[in-house]
């Protein structure tokens, strides 16, 4: 109706215009031979007709102009009302974006819990006898809290890594130690601690090996030899070893937090072969990392040579998946080397880790037909990457060189420390 009457009241305007300027041309017309006597009635006629047709071009141009002025406004208006519009449509995009990502978050986060929670479960329906309810620390050097530090060299170490680990407490007996285990796992009492592999011959650190430590009350830390043989025969060693597993890819995952995904070292996270085996386990644990595809750029899987082929059939699938989604394998505790190299890179596998004594020739453990120049070829063509470990002595770095290895691993380059993101948190919770 708006449109109607603005229509209306602009032809009339119109209308009034030309009857106007129609009344001076015939104005114009009558009075000029009263003006000019000379003039003939045909010419003040003409005159008249002229200054009408005159004001009619006039009069068109300016409502034309006027009605140009007219649409601008309106673009204009429809530009701001667009601009508005997409900004709105922004905001609502974000806050989907945002509600879409706190969804998932709480998608990772209730299998995260629940994966947790199972694996805790299992802790509790193996354990053989319940942990006590008085301080599981034993009494000793380490239960005072006196923890000499390693006695080692002053290495040049990346941020993430903190101060080396306390000494172990050799004074705790059998039933202290699985009783710190049980208590330690249930209070998440898990420390990361990470081991460099540099570059040689530079010693710049491109990865680091996570291990996981058990940590009791006082700050004494269990290593596994102290606890795998009471877990395994208390039956706790499949879930001591799937929590070691969980706890460390949490832990990895909370140093990547706030970094650049693409840049920074990489981490090689083991997996035993109870976690392989475990089919309720391995198939949550896969599908926990779905959901946080973005550890595939800083993650790289470790599996030992004798589990790999102990389990092939049972992860077979389980590795697949893992490697759709992006992740990396190594494989370690080489034995043998007949090895298929192309149908292990076409399975994920971008690492192989080998003792450097093995690798120079200068200790048994590793059963080959071929040479080992050869075995680095081939490895070579697969894309696999070689990685000498257990590098102990500065001798064995110019015998690496002498064999063209591009990477290595041991204590002369860095024992394992303690992740210093991981002690800074620990610090934080413990003022908080």
């Amino acid at each position: 109706m708006a449109i109607w009457r603005n229509e209306l009241t602009r032809m009339f305007a119109h209308l009034l215009c030309i009857l106007a300027y129609g009344v001076v041309a015939v104005a114009l017309a009558v009075g000029l031979p009263d003006y000019v006597p000379a003039l003939e009635p045909v010419m003040a006629y003409g005159a008249g007709a002229l200054a009408f047709l005159l004001f009619a071009l006039l009069h068109g141009a300016l409502a034309r102009r006027a009605e140009r002025n007219a649409l601008y406004g309106e673009l204009d208006e429809l530009r701001v009302n667009l601009s508005e519009a997409e900004f709105r449509l922004e905001r609502q995009s974000e806050l989907l974006d945002s509600l879409a990502g706190d969804i998932a978050s709480q998608e990772a986060l209730g299998k995260e819990l629940v994966l947790i929670r199972n694996l805790l479960g299992q802790l509790g329906r193996n354990t053989a006898q319940t942990a006590p309810q008085a301080d599981p620390t034993p009494a000793g050097p380490a239960a005072r809290g006196q923890h000499p530090e390693n006695d080692e060299t002053d290495d040049d170490e990346a941020e993430v890594a903190g101060p080396p680990a306390p000494k172990v407490d050799p004074e705790l007996s059998e039933s202290d130690v699985l009783n710190i285990v049980r208590w330690a796992l249930k209070e998440n009492r898990v420390d990361l601690y990470l081991q460099p592999v540099v570059s040689l011959p530079q010693r710049k650190i491109h990865y680091y090996e996570a291990f996981s430590r058990i940590r009791g009350p006082r700050g004494q830390i269990i290593e596994p030899g102290q606890y795998l043989k009471l877990a395994a025969d208390a039956g706790l060693l499949p879930t001591i070893d799937n929590l070691l597993l969980f706890r460390c890819v949490q832990l990895v995952r909370r140093i990547r937090r706030g970094r650049n995904r693409e840049q920074g070292p990489s981490f090689f996270v083991n997996i035993s072969s109870h976690a392989l085996a475990d089919e309720q386990f391995f198939p949550q644990f896969t599908e926990f990392l779905e959901l946080h595809r973005d550890l595939a750029h800083s993650m790289i899987f470790e599996l030992s040579q004798a589990d790999l082929i102990a389990n092939q059939e049972t992860v077979g699938p389980h590795l697949r998946r893992l490697f759709e989604l992006g992740f990396a394998f190594s494989i370690d505790h080489v034995t043998r080397l007949d090895f298929d190299y192309k149908a292990l890179a076409e399975r994920g596998f971008q690492y192989m880790k080998i003792d450097a004594g093995a690798l120079l020739g200068e200790a048994d453990g590793v059963r080959s037909d071929i040479q080992m120049a050869d075995v680095q070829q081939a490895l070579a063509r697969a894309g696999i990457q070689l990685i000498a470990g257990k590098v102990e002595h500065e001798d064995t770095v110019i015998g690496l060189l002498d064999v063209d290895i591009a990477f290595g691993q041991g204590y002369l380059f860095g024992r394992p420390k303690r992740s210093q993101d991981d002690i800074d948190e620990g610090r934080a919770a413990a003022a908080g």
